[in-house]
């Protein structure tokens, strides 16, 4: 579906909803139409197969030696030439792009996309290069001296780890865990247990101060400028974000409740000293007075929706009916004040100049960022599961993911889109050291799951349990959501070196 083949019409309908008689029958014929307009199933895997794996299939994606992804790309999917830089290199964006450093956060990222990968479709080509991944992490990334990981590796200095240990920021230590997080979600590999109980255990331990109660953003001034005095909302969330939210269901006992706890202890942190109850969003951070404002960085409507979406799923795990309720209730607002009506696309954020909820002609920003679209994405899908009035979003904001932020020519998603050009902005590279596949193969996944739901259809999952003693089906999840397990069944193998596979079958996705 193009974007312009969207009738608006229907989505003011599905949202002017009144309860009566009358109304109810033409709003839920509208709301079936909406659903039949929702891209297929088979359309996320052809997305996934077609548009996003090229880019992370290319010999130049999986490095010099097994799992060692390169963090910086040509938007065409080449290494860089230090000599002769792609355009997209030679003046981007600041805070993006530092050439002398591998980035940690980048090879978990890639390792877990190649784990989504392998979720929806079952090839064991992508669990072998996600293994690749979680193994390199595994013997380079872990500080092994001092604990923790490392946040980057100087390339100028043969590949040394740093910076100094209490340099690095909380919010990387989470994204260390990304990818050996979801490979555990798979396999259930008890030898990998070790690694992300000791690695988060640091992170609550050495991050964690009580007196303030939260999670500090660095321990001592790094050389990038961050100081121990922010107060930074992603070193909050983004552990939420980062493994906990869909790792923490998968994990045994004593642990699963230790976690839990945990999610919901950071959980109250963000809501009670981040929230900024005015204008019904989270400050990006609470350093200063000054930090509390539209237009610095993180408070826009993708860490805000992306925090309600993750408290909403925490409220169903939990059974917390507060954060159950907080969540989807405060994301609806963000939904309809970030959702553009004439073209029926996403803003990025709102624009000092007009203070959300004091106007109806709320200035926003027009662009597009991918992973703003996706979370946006994300969160209305996810809330459809309760009302499928949300869906009504999704057809035309999937179709401007499909028609303006897919690189056709090469894959993967453009970072940043004009939209008064419709056009990708080359200062903002497709892979860098904040931009690589999680946003997008996310994006995927939930779409994947949800859509199935919303059509009332099984929803088909692999996994790679290496025990035949499998974990009891109320240790098996599909990601973040709730589901009922109908069936598992195994892969047939057809080579001996062939790792346990098998096909878990889930309704009742809420």
């Amino acid at each position: 579906m193009k974007l312009a083949d969207y009738d608006l019409q229907e989505f003011e309908a599905a949202q002017t909803f009144q309860p009566t008689t009358a109304s109810f029958d033409s709003v839920s014929s509208s709301i079936v139409n909406i659903i039949d307009k929702l891209p297929t199933p088979q359309r996320w895997l052809d997305h996934l197969e077609n548009e996003l794996m090229p880019f992370w299939l290319l010999p130049s994606a999986l490095g010099s030696s097994p799992g060692d992804f390169p963090t910086y790309r040509a938007n065409d999917g080449s290494l860089l030439d230090p000599k002769n830089l792609p355009p997209e290199f030679r003046n981007p964006a600041d805070g993006i792009v530092w050439l002398d450093r591998k980035h940690v956060r980048s090879q978990s990222r890639q390792t877990y996309a190649y784990g989504v990968a392998y979720h929806v479709t079952g090839n064991t080509r992508y669990l072998e290069l996600a293994r690749q991944g979680v193994d390199f992490l595994l013997e380079n990334s872990i500080d092994r001296r001092h604990g923790g990981a490392y946040e980057y590796f100087k390339l100028d200095h043969g590949n040394q780890g740093a910076p100094n240990v209490y340099q690095r920021t909380s919010q990387s230590m989470a994204y260390a865990l990304t990818g050996m997080g979801f490979y555990f979600y798979l396999t259930r590999d008890k030898l990998l247990l070790p690694e992300i109980l000791a690695l988060k255990k640091y992170i609550f331990d050495v991050y964690f101060d009580k007196q303030i109660n939260l999670l500090k953003w660095v321990i001592e001034p790094s050389p990038d400028g961050d100081s121990p005095l922010q107060k930074e909302l992603v070193a909050q969330l983004d552990q939420m974000f980062a493994y906990m939210i869909w790792l923490a269901p998968a994990l045994p006992e004593p642990y699963c409740t230790e976690w839990m706890d945990d999610l919901e202890k950071i959980a109250y942190i963000i809501i009670s000293q981040f929230y900024g109850p005015r204008h019904q969003l989270f400050w990006g951070a609470i350093t200063s007075v000054d930090s509390e404002r539209y237009a610095q960085p993180h408070t826009d409507f993708g860490h805000s929706v992306k925090t309600f979406w993750l408290l909403h799923q925490l409220g169903k795990l939990r059974e917390n009916l507060f954060l159950n309720t907080f969540g989807s209730s405060h994301a609806t607002r963000i939904l309809d004040a970030a959702f553009i009506k004439e073209d029926g696309t996403w803003a990025r954020m709102p624009l000092p100049e007009n203070l959300v909820g004091h106007s109806d002609q709320t200035e926003v920003d027009r662009d597009k960022e991918w992973w703003i679209c996706a979370v946006l994405d994300q969160t209305a899908a996810t809330l459809a599961l309760l009302d499928p009035g949300y869906a009504s979003y999704l057809p035309t904001t999937y179709a401007c993911w499909f028609d303006y932020l897919v690189d056709k020519d090469h894959g993967e998603m453009w970072h940043y889109v004009d939209w008064k050009t419709k056009q990708p902005v080359l200062k903002y590279p497709k892979q860098h050291s904040w931009k690589t596949s999680l946003h997008s193969f996310e994006h995927m996944l939930v779409a994947y799951i949800t859509t199935h739901q919303l059509r009332r259809e099984p929803l088909k999952l692999y996994y790679a349990f290496k025990d035949t003693d499998y974990p009891t089906p109320d240790k098996i999840n599909p990601y973040s959501y709730l589901a009922r397990v109908m069936s598992i069944g195994v892969v047939p193998s057809h080579d001996k070196n062939d790792p346990p596979r098998q096909v878990i079958e889930f309704t009742d996705v809420r």
